[in-house]
């Protein structure tokens, strides 16, 4: 999969929202003409780190977030609503994670390209982080100022 610069990244975010560049930057909090230089590819200004929240909220888009992780060898994923899942969500879980399994041996067979891969480990992934939040929620929080005895 061909890496896109952050520059292409943040005119994809701008330029194919459902919203206008002029309801983004109100969005936003800028001017429309600034918020139209920070989206140009070959001369970009530079993006404010104070737009990213609203832009991503407005635009329903992360892709500029997922960038930064991605470049700084973080692994971003949207963490889906937990909560406690019936037998048969479990079992889903479980498929999801075999189907993972199964991909990444086919990969390492030469079966599979890695763009074939990716939305499978990019599912495993969402799986994961939301069964983690939904054990999260129900451990009951430490304090920080409780001692560790």
């Amino acid at each position: 999969m061909p890496r896109k610069s952050l520059p292409q990244t943040i005119w994809e975010t701008v330029h194919k929202s459902k919203l206008s560049v002029p309801e983004l930057a109100d969005e936003v909090g800028c001017s429309v003409d600034t918020l139209y230089k920070t989206a140009n590819v070959n001369m970009p200004a530079e993006l404010k780190v104070s737009w990213l929240i609203p832009l991503i909220r407005a635009t329903g888009n992360a892709s500029i977030l997922k960038h930064i992780a991605t470049r700084l060898g973080y692994v971003l994923v949207r963490v889906p609503r937990a909560r406690r899942m019936k037998p048969e969500e479990i079992a889903d879980h479980q498929r999801t994670l075999a189907d993972y399994q199964a991909a990444l041996i086919r990969f390492n067979n030469g079966e599979l390209n890695a763009e074939e891969v990716h939305e499978i480990v990019d599912k495993a992934l969402t799986e994961v982080a939301r069964a983690k939040k939904m054990v999260e929620a129900d451990t009951p929080q430490q304090s920080l100022f409780e001692n560790d005895d």
